[in-house]
Parts: C-alpha cells; sequence; structure tokens
C-alpha cells in the first residue's frame, strides 16, 4: 500500500518558493499597507470628532437637566436628548458608510457592484 507522500501524481512543493520575492513585491504591500493606514486614520479621526461631539451634547443634556424644577421638564430634556442622539448615530453610520466606500474606491475595490440576497424557502 503506498502512502500520500509515495504517490507518483503527488504535486511536488519547493517551499523556498515561500521566500522568492522581488522588489516588486515590496513594493506592492507598502503600497496596499499604507492605503490601509492612511484609512484607518482617516476613520479613526471621524470618530473621535463624532464621539467628542457627542460627548458635549451629552453633558449639555445633563446640566440643562439639572436645571430643571419639574419632572416633565426633565423628561422632556431626556427624550429630546435621546432622539437627538439617535438620529445622530445613524447620520454617522451612514457617514462612516460613505468613507468606507470612498477609501475602497481610493484603493481601486469595486464598490456598490452587487448586492447579496437572501432567498428563504419554506
Amino acid at each position: 500500500m503506498r502512502h500520500a507522500a509515495e504517490r507518483a501524481d503527488a504535486p511536488s512543493f519547493d517551499v523556498r518558493a515561500l521566500w522568492d520575492v522581488d522588489n516588486g513585491m515590496f513594493d506592492v504591500c507598502g503600497r496596499a499597507n499604507r492605503a490601509w493606514l492612511d484609512g484607518v486614520a482617516r476613520a479613526g479621526a471621524q470618530s473621535a470628532a463624532f464621539w467628542n461631539g457627542q460627548l458635549e451634547k451629552g453633558v449639555s443634556a445633563l446640566a440643562a437637566m439639572g436645571r430643571c424644577t419639574d419632572p416633565g421638564e426633565a423628561l422632556a430634556i431626556e427624550a429630546r436628548y435621546a432622539s437627538d442622539a439617535m438620529t445622530d448615530c445613524f447620520a454617522e453610520g451612514q457617514r462612516m458608510m460613505q468613507l468606507m466606500a470612498e477609501i475602497a474606491q481610493q484603493n481601486g475595490l469595486p464598490v456598490g457592484a452587487s448586492r447579496r440576497t437572501t432567498h428563504h424557502t419554506q
């Protein structure tokens, strides 16, 4: 009985090929890495700016609630803050998706070409 390594049709693989790269490969990898890091920096800056703004709005809402003399007034401030926060988060999510699409396009990736659909059968 032959073992898999002894089979006549077993493909040969030279492990030295793993380290056989040229300067062109390093250039491509370097550009891809720089593009990825630039995109991460842009997304991070956008996210930090958004959450700093949310923090300011939260502190402002808390200060306004602290000045309330009526529970109904405090509830109205809290409800307005919650509604605005959800609206802001939804809008920020859309901005982040747009930013990701821009970064992808700048790096030569296809954007919006196809959408997956799921079909359920019963």
